[in-house]
């Protein structure tokens, strides 16, 4: 019998890959090209080389990875390409390569080639025809593998290995800063940066058109790939904050774009700030954490009847499993008292620092409407505010879910809504944004001893908490220059599969965790995960989880009791539990931003990184009653 790796199994083809990543060819957005005067190519035919990076990288990483091509790139460009009988093929790209796809990648970012025109850079095309001769070629690199006596174990790697990772490198050298930089007034980095300004423009005015009257936007789901022609079933293309310094993967060798399809998996948006945001170097980053609720009761925790549609049922799954639900009476008892005490918290802690850039809040600690009321509350207390994130009990759909939502405040540049409460800043808006929880909790014999929930919920039994997950999404938003954060919600942070590796790929700055957990500790589950985040592909993380669920577990006295409402991880191998005094109602953290150099697997660099780092924390207490 052949070997699996013989000459008889070839598999897929270069020419069926791009069929399936461009079913409708790469250049069916020709009229809108033409628009943007983006030129033409006579000989452009329906699989012709990509007109715009992001669908160039789209294609190139989708290759890559299907074909397992980074097993063979040797990163150093001196390396010997001679290989002896028992080695197999290596890609060699010299450095007089290298810089020819820098070159061919800035003509493409500047909108000009060599030649003065404003088409395709030579290199592009003349790389894609390497592709195209090898059209009816297995893509499966180990096909090429030499395994005697099939191969000559001398053999070099085929052409197209090589013409498939310097296009991979020419396409993110071309999407240099997008997703980052807005284009100042008229002016453009690129045709095809304006072209991606133009779809975000038009998103944007739908989610104007759609929001509320007040100052607080629903923000329609941004684009979930930046590429074009490609089809998001299969590959999906956004930008990226970080590059991974570990490992060898795709994520290692861009430094401006990332891999993140398809798009039934989790569709994955990057939220840019309109107008110009702030340089990491002009100010740092105050949160203020509020562990609320500071109370919780074993009775707000109870069996959710079958038939919801939601989570597990006992009647079709296992006699042993059961749906809960949590009451949130914090909500409805005393809320006005709670909406001044978060003012109070935020002018006590302005006392200490400049600005609170920030307010976070863990898990299920709100709902979507509370959320928007806290919102504009702490707008009032805090003008300068840069963002609000909360768990909450509903989203933006109005849909009952677990969920994070994020408002953000960003330059208005339509004022549109501006005038709605008289209260607002024309200058300014805030766009809402909801991403729903990707895993259920479960909750075991040993965890409901753990929090003491036995009077209400039956130990013998598999409880999991109701909620529909749905399409599952990823958010990124940008809240300065050069840095992004995102957010994940409790079990979501331990679960790898499936927007791990799609946060790895992105690699945001900061990853804000929000729980519904016991005391944060450097032992406990969420510092192993956070760990694996920090170390790839260098996300800073923070987590935050409630009093109330803390207070349980210390009043149940198994453990050493502890007040950690949060803990601080980073790439540094940093790590800081964030305590809170009995007395106090939130805590101050402060964070900065270092600038660091990433370097991709083919040696470029990134010289705008930034890695966030902890400085301070101080416990934030409510003033005396007068």
């Amino acid at each position: 019998m052949k070997s699996e790796d013989g000459p008889r199994s070839r598999g897929l083809t270069i020419r069926k890959l791009v069929e399936i990543v461009f079913p409708e060819g790469t250049f069916f957005l020709e009229d809108l090209i033409k628009d943007k005067q983006m030129g033409t190519r006579p000989d452009l035919v329906r699989y012709g080389a990509p007109v715009i990076p992001y669908d160039l990288f789209a294609f190139c990483g989708h290759l890559i990875q299907a074909s397992g091509l980074l097993g063979f790139f040797e990163p150093d460009p001196d390396a010997t390409p001679e290989i002896g009988p028992d080695q197999t093929p290596k890609i060699i790209l010299s450095r007089e390569e290298r810089d020819a796809c820098a070159r061919a990648g800035k003509e493409w970012l500047d909108g000009t080639s060599a030649d003065g025109s404003d088409r395709l850079p030579r290199l592009v095309v003349e790389l894609w025809d390497v592709l195209i001769e090898h059209f009816d070629s297995p893509i499966r690199a180990a096909f090429y593998e030499p395994l005697r006596p099939h191969h000559d174990a001398t053999k070099s790697c085929p052409d197209w290995w090589r013409a498939a990772i310097k296009l991979l490198i020419i396409a993110d050298e071309a999407s240099e800063q997008i997703g980052h930089v807005q284009p100042v007034g008229e002016e453009s980095l690129s045709t095809h940066h304006d072209l991606i300004r133009q779809r975000w423009a038009e998103v944007r005015q739908e989610a104007e058109q759609v929001g509320d009257t007040d100052i607080l936007l629903h923000r329609k789901k941004y684009m979930a790939t930046y590429a074009a022609a490609a089809d998001p079933g299969i590959v999906c293309v956004q930008p990226k904050g970080r590059v991974s310094q570990v490992g060898c993967t795709l994520r290692n060798l861009s430094k401006n774009l990332a891999i993140t399809g398809p798009i039934g998996g989790a569709r994955c948006s990057w939220n840019q700030l309109s107008g110009q945001p702030k340089a990491e170097n002009d100010e740092g980053l105050d949160i203020l954490l509020v562990p609320i609720p500071y109370e919780l009761n074993a009775a707000d925790f109870s069996e959710r009847a079958n038939g919801t549609g939601h989570g597990q049922s006992p009647t079709t799954v296992r006699t042993s499993d059961a749906n809960f639900e949590l009451a949130q009476p914090w909500l409805e008892d005393d809320w006005d008292a709670l909406q001044l005490n978060i003012k109070a918290l935020i002018k006590q802690a302005q006392h200490d620092v400049r600005t609170i850039n920030a307010v976070i809040f863990p898990e299920l600690a709100l709902s979507y409407t509370r959320f928007r009321q806290l919102c504009s509350a702490v707008k009032e207390a805090e003008e300068n505010i840069e963002f609000v994130i909360s768990g909450s009990s509903s989203n933006c759909e109005g849909e009952s879910c677990n969920c994070v939502m994020t408002a953000i405040w960003e330059e208005n540049t339509q004022a549109v809504g501006a005038e709605a409460s008289g209260e607002a800043d024309q200058n300014e808006v805030s766009r809402i944004t909801s991403q729903k929880k990707h895993h259920r909790w479960k909750l075991d014999e040993r965890q409901i001893a753990e929090y003491a929930l036995s009077a209400t919920l039956n130990p013998a039994r598999n409880w999991w908490e109701s909620h529909q997950i749905g399409q599952r999404e990823l958010n990124f938003f940008q809240f300065r220059k050069d840095s992004v954060f995102s957010t994940l919600v409790c079990e979501d942070l331990a679960r790898s599969e499936p927007v791990h590796d799609v946060m790895r790929s992105v690699a945001p700055n900061l990853l804000f965790a929000l729980l519904m957990d016991g005391a944060q500790l450097p032992t406990r589950w969420s510092s192993r995960y956070a760990s694996t985040l920090a170390d790839d592909p260098g996300t800073s993380v923070l987590t935050l989880t409630s009093l109330g669920l803390i207070k349980r577990v210390n009043d149940n006295a198994r453990y050493e009791p502890s007040n950690s409402i949060g803990l601080w991880k980073d790439e540094t191998g940093q790590s800081v539990e964030v305590r809170m005094p009995s007395d106090a109602k939130a805590v101050l953290v402060s964070l900065c931003a270092a600038q660091t150099i990433d370097s991709t697997l083919d040696g470029r660099q990134s010289e705008n990184a930034r890695s966030w780092r902890f400085q301070s924390q101080k416990p934030i207490y409510l003033p005396p009653k007068s």
